[in-house]
């Protein structure tokens, strides 16, 4: 390992010596609008540690889904079982398991979490309808409310545009992957149009970890006057994946490729509508509206679990919101208010076999939520802002679930929270700030941790479970140390209580004690011009139990320390070639909350990457690379079992090539 690093960073170092002869000074970046903000504000302009992933960023990685995008940058973790996309955990501010469930996940303002436990699947988000990712961390619970404990990832589509313009993409690479997209964007008249296609595919690098994918999406806008805007998105998309499996420590030493769960695989469609509705006017405010509507089928086969179930669920969302911009005491001054309504009805049919002719248990779960929040931001003196908000929330949960013999329950619980957050946000210069917050944050359980439906005689409704609730702190700069480097620091403490988590002696979930988590989180970014790009991220996180039997152990399934630092260079013939480290430190076991398990080791990666886009094609793009460059062993995470514990490994050293052209 200590070579690996040692190799790395010579590269790095070589790259940058290659790059420094060339460099002209150039601003690291453009000013972007966050709508994560939910008020249209800069990333300056928001106290919080922001993060904008372009399409441009996203080109030039190589990366071939949402995952590969975001799993450079500081502070993001992803964990899989199945060692690629499909179902990847994302972790945010040291959360170790069901990590996704405080991390809210949008696709243009509309929530993809899903209401029970299953993670989302991010391959129905194609990356050729991706225009940029936006990743709010520290708890946003008052500005959005359930999910949001940890931070917001929003997922920005592409638009229509002035001008037509048409990309075709295809990549390939080891282990079976390829992936062809296609796109277009334009406008006619006060109509803009944008359309994609893509598939995606692959072996998998372990047995029985094959997946094929492929979607399709678009939006249409109008907005001829400045008193009305409108615009429609749609998207679908299919899965079929295959799920490996766990592996012992002494299987995963002898073959981290293997798989000894044969017969498990599932299948998942997945329909989005979300339409909004835009009312600005000078005078007196601007409102918007927008409403949304989801609906998931899966279909899963889990013989390693005697587990055959078919589920379905619909999602229906209502977001009117009201912005008011006016001067206060002759100072600038922001007002928002808004309502967040939602409904998610799942349904499941479990069976005993794969035929499904024993059924099991049928279960219909619904959760109903409804918020009011209200910030108001005022600038107290120049380029300072006092930010105050809150939040109102309710979610009742009721389950009504039956076996063949009948009835089994009818229940329901109503969940209740108050949230507050107060900020600070100074504003040195276009691309520098100095920020500060504090708030309370919630989480309201998964259906499947307030409702057991697995069907073999121990389900119930689990009615003593509260949801989750915490105080947040952090305190941040973000300083442009030149016209073209940026560095950010910010510090966090979030101190949690009622986290919920399974219990494997009682057989149900339960409120664990008091857990306390804080931090640093350092990012370093240089650019010049297309000569130039270097990035480097640091993140420490401290996760551990402040009372009870546990008190001072580490929280399962955090990294105290991971470290990215990567860049690219400009080459001669229109070339540039890059390079990525990464560095995740040791991890307790999912489930170990006593630390008595030997732990998931440290990793480090590289990855490499050659790009061509010559000057005389204008539009064209060719690239080539290789990832995990030296085949580094390893698991991303893993579980304390009950007589033996289980890994899940990730992929060794590939390679992946492919070509792009936009006209």
């Amino acid at each position: 390992m200590q070579q690996q690093f040692v190799v790395s960073l010579a590269g790095l170092v070589a790259l940058v010596g290659v790059a420094v002869a060339q460099t002209t000074t150039n601003p690291v970046a453009e000013e972007i609008v966050v709508t994560a903000s939910r008020a249209e504000r800069t990333a300056a302009d928001m106290p919080a540690n922001v993060s904008v992933v372009t399409a441009g960023d996203i080109q030039r990685s190589g990366a071939a889904n949402v995952v590969e995008a975001l799993q450079s940058l500081g502070g993001v973790q992803f964990r899989s079982t199945s060692g690629n996309a499909s179902q990847a955990e994302i972790a945010l501010r040291g959360f170790g398991e069901n990590s996704h469930g405080r991390v809210l996940i949008l696709l243009d303002g509309q929530r993809l979490n899903r209401p029970d436990m299953a993670g989302l699947n991010w391959l129905q988000i194609p990356l050729a309808n991706v225009e940029r990712i936006e990743v709010l961390r520290g708890g946003q619970s008052a500005l959005y409310g359930d999910n949001a404990l940890a931070g917001v990832v929003n997922i920005v589509t592409k638009k229509g545009t002035p001008e037509p313009q048409t990309t075709l993409a295809v990549s390939g690479g080891s282990f079976g992957q390829h992936d062809e997209r296609a796109g277009t964007q334009g406008a006619a008249g006060p109509l803009t149009y944008a359309a994609n296609v893509e598939r995606d595919a692959t072996e998998g690098y372990r047995d029985r970890s094959a997946y094929r994918a492929w979607g399709a999406g678009g939006s249409l806008g109008y907005g001829s006057t400045e008193r009305f805007q409108a615009d429609l998105g749609l998207a679908y998309n299919e899965i079929n994946f295959q799920l490996p499996g766990y592996l012992t420590k002494p299987e995963l030493d002898q073959n981290p490729r293997q798989s000894v769960f044969h017969n498990d695989d599932a299948r998942t469609t997945a329909w989005n509508v979300n339409l909004g509705l835009h009312a600005p006017t000078a005078n007196a405010g601007r409102f918007d509206l927008r409403g949304t509507y989801g609906r998931q089928e899966m279909q899963s086969n889990l013989e390693s679990w005697l587990s055959w179930s078919d589920v379905s669920i619909d999602s229906y969302g209502v977001m009117p919101k009201y912005i008011l911009d006016r001067d206060l005491f002759g100072r600038k001054n922001t007002l928002l208010l808004g309502l967040d309504a939602g409904l998610d009805r799942l349904r499941i049919n479990r069976f005993a076999d794969p035929d499904r002719a024993a059924e099991l248990v049928h279960a219909q779960v619904d959760k109903e939520t409804i918020g009011l929040y209200a910030r108001d931001e005022f600038e107290v003196m120049d380029r300072l802002t006092l930010g105050l908000g809150g939040r109102t929330e309710q979610a009742r949960i009721s389950a009504d679930v039956s076996s063949p013999a009948g009835q089994l329950f009818d229940q329901a619980k109503t969940h209740q929270a108050q949230v507050t957050d107060a900020s600070l946000n100074y504003r040195l210069g276009p691309q520098s700030k100095l920020f500060a917050r504090a708030g309370t944050v919630f989480r309201f359980p998964f259906v499947d941790e307030q409702v057991s439906y697995v069907g073999f005689g121990s389900d119930a409704f689990n009615p003593n479970l509260d949801a989750e609730r915490g105080v947040n702190y952090e305190a941040g700069a973000e300083i442009a140390l030149t016209t073209n480097c940026i560095a950010s620091v910010t510090v966090f403490r979030l101190n949690m209580r009622d986290e919920i988590a399974y219990n494997a002696v009682s057989m149900q979930n339960e409120n664990l004690d008091d857990t306390r988590r804080q931090g640093v989180e350092v990012a370093l970014n240089y650019a010049v011009q297309r000569l130039l790009l270097l990035n480097a991220s640091y993140t420490y996180t401290d996760a551990r139990f402040s009372a009870g039997v546990n008190d001072g152990n580490e929280v399962p399934l955090v990294a105290r320390h991971k470290l990215t630092a990567g860049g690219e260079v400009a080459l001669p013939l229109d070339c540039a070639a890059g390079a990525r480290f990464t560095y995740v430190s040791r991890q307790v076991l999912g489930g170990d909350v006593a630390n008595q398990s030997p732990q998931l080791d440290a990793y480090t990666t590289v990855d490499l990457l050659l790009r061509y886009a010559p000057r005389r094609l204008n539009g064209l793009e060719i690239f080539g690379g290789v990832d995990n460059v030296f085949d580094t062993h390893y698991a991303s995470v893993g579980y304390q079992g009950f007589s033996v514990d289980g890994y899940y490994p990730s992929p060794g050293r590939s390679w992946k090539a492919g070509a792009s052209y936009r006209f």
